[in-house]
């Protein structure tokens, strides 16, 4: 995955006496051609024209790559040119196309995420300042875990993908474009998650009382909608559709606790209120849905759908109703406890699923999920 890539030398493998530090200091990269150095540039000019010399003038080209007798490789748009590109351009390329398939809405405490042709995807009410308020002594009590899991927050600061594929056991030898996906789902996440923060400007608990001194320092964005719990239950969910888990199963509720755990710790940071995961994790089994729509959308494939969920505010705050990573979203009411934000009339079968085919451009997302799916069957997660 971009940004968590080492490089490898596979020429290394006949000298496995020396580790990757010792050639390094000895020197033998460069020698090697694997270091940009003047004397490679130099070496590489002298080698050409000892090889080039007159052939130049009887080299016959249309014999060089069978694609030379067409105009091109492939043809205009084709997704099949995503296999000659390197990992952060397809990174890219999926990004615009996700991008460009939404659109955003604000009205009065409303924010609406929508598809570009105006179905909606998730929409979240902003909570009253009371439910914050009532919630920085449900901050002050997880406090008192922070030394238990101090390693943890410090080692989930950065989009904590690695405990979900810790899950998997994925890296990238074997599974790159699995991590190539689930990089791309986090930036999208990222995205969407960072317009709702925006339009609703909510205050982090430091802010609410000098008491909360974070265990790190607070991010300089808002804290509602949580963005961990965002990440960690999108991954959870495309991680359910690439491995074929069914919702429920046990593999998919340690998915969902891990997701769960990843977001209160934030709360135990003294960086989250509770209900910033409650909307969090909404957003983010949400954004995931959509997301493995549009991967599995194509001119022959319909595509799975998304569940419209709407998150609202309570008119009953609850100070102690604490987040629960397995309390049901998609029910018409919600169950015994108030908490002080709930799903309102979300239910699964109503799925949103448009019925016509995405557009050409719209083919790339789905061609990486195929590659994906491909390394998961191979590791024996799929049929």
């Amino acid at each position: 995955m971009s940004g968590y890539s080492h490089s490898s030398h596979s020429s290394h493998s006949s000298h496995s006496s020396h580790s990757d530090a010792m050639f390094e200091f000895a020197g033998l990269d460069a020698y090697a051609g694997f270091a940009a150095t003047g004397m490679l540039a130099e070496a590489m000019l002298r080698d050409r024209e000892a090889l080039v010399g007159n052939l130049k003038s009887s080299i016959n080209t249309s014999s060089f790559k069978t694609w030379l007798a067409n105009p091109f490789p492939a043809p205009l748009d084709s997704p099949a040119n995503m296999a000659r590109w390197a990992p952060h351009i397809r990174g890219h390329l999926c990004d615009f196309e996700l991008l460009s398939s939404v659109a955003f809405t604000v009205s009065g405490t409303t924010a609406t995420l929508q598809t570009s042709d105006g179905r909606d995807v998730a929409i979240i009410e902003q909570p009253d300042i009371s439910a914050f308020k009532s919630q920085v002594d449900r901050v002050l009590d997880w406090a008192i875990v922070r030394e238990d899991r101090t390693s943890e927050i410090l080692t989930q600061v950065v989009p904590p993908i690695a405990y979900t594929t810790a899950l998997f056991g994925l890296c990238e030898d074997r599974s790159k474009y699995a991590m190539e996906l689930l990089a791309i789902a986090q930036r999208f996440a990222m995205f969407a998650l960072m317009r709702f923060k925006h339009a609703f400007a909510c205050p982090r608990p430091h802010e609410y009382s000098p008491l909360i001194q974070p265990l790190l320092e607070s991010p300089p964005f808002s804290t509602f909608p949580a963005g961990h719990a965002t990440e960690s239950f999108m991954f959870a969910t495309v991680m359910r559709n690439l491995a074929a888990y069914t919702r429920g199963s046990e593999a998919d509720n340690q998915m969902q606790t891990l997701a769960g755990r990843i977001a209160t710790n934030r709360v135990v940071a003294g960086l989250h209120f509770p209900i910033d995961n409650v909307a969090g994790r909404m957003l983010g089994e949400t954004l995931g849905e959509y997301f493995v729509h549009l991967c599995q959308h194509t001119a022959t494939t319909a595509g799975n759908g998304w569940v419209k969920r709407k998150f609202k505010r309570s008119p009953a705050a609850n100070a102690q109703a604490d987040f629960d990573p397995l309390e049901p979203m998609d029910v018409d009411t919600w169950p015994s406890k108030t908490p002080v934000g709930y799903f309102e009339d979300n239910n699964a079968s109503r799925i949103e699923k448009p019925a016509a085919a995405p557009p050409a451009s719209r083919a790339l997302l789905s061609w990486l999920w195929g590659q994906a799916v491909d390394e998961m069957r191979a590791m024996g997660f799929r049929a």
